[in-house]
């Protein structure tokens, strides 16, 4: 088993949460950030079972399933810990 693309979730990750982190205090919106982290788990649930549901490899699931968890994780903290950092520290 191959994990795919966990380092762009990584990225991806941390510039979303780099750039919330400092949005909400610049929105005086700091309050929200456990709405946020919880949307932002939401979504990348959302994504991994859109990507399961447009391939075209009838088990998907099956075989990807270590990949679609550790992707999911890896975005999620990789977002949540500098969102809380920032919205702390501003």
């Amino acid at each position: 088993m191959k994990l795919s693309n966990t380092t762009e979730h990584l990225k991806v990750g941390a510039i979303a949460g780099i750039a919330t982190g400092m949005l909400l205090p610049i929105l005086h919106m700091e309050p929200l950030w456990l709405a946020v982290i919880i949307a932002a788990f939401v979504l990348m649930v959302l994504f991994e079972l859109w990507q399961w549901k447009v391939s075209t490899n009838p088990n998907y699931l099956k075989l990807k399933w270590l990949d679609c968890i550790v992707d999911i994780m890896a975005g999620w903290i990789s977002f949540s810990v500098p969102m809380v950092i920032l919205c702390s520290m501003l």
